[in-house]
C-alpha cells in the first residue's frame, strides 16, 4: 500500500522527518493488518491512518 498523500503534511505537523514518517506509516500498517486480520477494507485503512497520525505524534 502507498503512503498516503497527506504523509508529508502531517509530518511537518509533528516535526519529524519525512523518513521518520515513512517507517511510522509501514509500522502503522502492521499494526492496523494485525488489528483488521487483513489488509484491506474500509477497517484496515481507518486502523492504519489513525495508528500513523499517533506513532507520527509520539516521535
Amino acid at each position: 500500500m502507498q503512503a498516503p498523500k497527506i504523509l508529508p503534511w502531517i509530518a511537518r505537523k509533528a516535526g519529524i522527518s519525512e523518513q521518520v514518517a515513512l517507517e511510522a506509516w509501514r509500522h502503522a500498517l502492521h499494526e492496523a493488518a494485525a488489528l483488521a486480520g487483513k489488509r484491506s477494507g474500509a477497517t484496515f485503512h481507518r486502523a492504519a491512518l489513525d495508528r500513523f497520525v499517533s506513532l507520527a505524534q509520539a516521535r
